[in-house]
């Protein structure tokens, strides 16, 4: 089984109405109308359940605090994992993020530490994902916020 990561670019002052959508049924049609740019994970998304709290736990990188409990309300409503992130992971995180101070060896371990089961080759996606997610911040601005959306 597969999960399909995305991240959708929606600007902050949408965000209450995001909310409204996710409650009345109809958030991927607001998401889809008011996100000024998508992109997809090119692997599973499981690939970033993990990679997110590995960062935060192994490397000091956190980009799951900002609007907490609008994301897990999204969540809720949703059936997924939903994570924003904004201009302030953007700034502390943007730099930390650069594939060439991870190696694959290492993710992997990390990530079958993490799983608790081996996963042979999970490094590559896991570097995969530090990109996808420095590409989401990178395009982030004070007035718009990254949905990361992972199910």
């Amino acid at each position: 089984m597969s999960a399909i990561a995305t991240v959708s670019i929606v600007p902050i002052s949408l965000l209450p109405e995001l909310g409204q959508a996710a409650a009345s049924g109809t958030y991927q049609k607001k998401l889809q109308e008011v996100s000024t740019s998508s992109s997809t994970f090119r692997f599973s998304g499981f690939v970033l359940v993990t990679l997110l709290p590995v960062l935060e736990a192994n490397y000091g990188i956190r980009l799951m605090g900002s609007y907490r409990e609008l994301a897990q309300n999204l969540s809720r409503a949703c059936g997924d994992t939903q994570v924003l992130l904004t201009d302030a992971e953007r700034a502390s995180a943007l730099v930390l993020l650069d594939t060439a101070k991870f190696s694959a060896e290492k993710l992997q371990k990390e990530y079958e530490e993490f799983n608790a089961t081996p996963a042979k080759g999970i490094g590559e996606p896991m570097l995969g994902g530090i990109q996808f997610l420095r590409n989401a911040l990178e395009i982030v601005s004070p007035e718009t916020v990254a949905i990361l959306k992972i199910g």
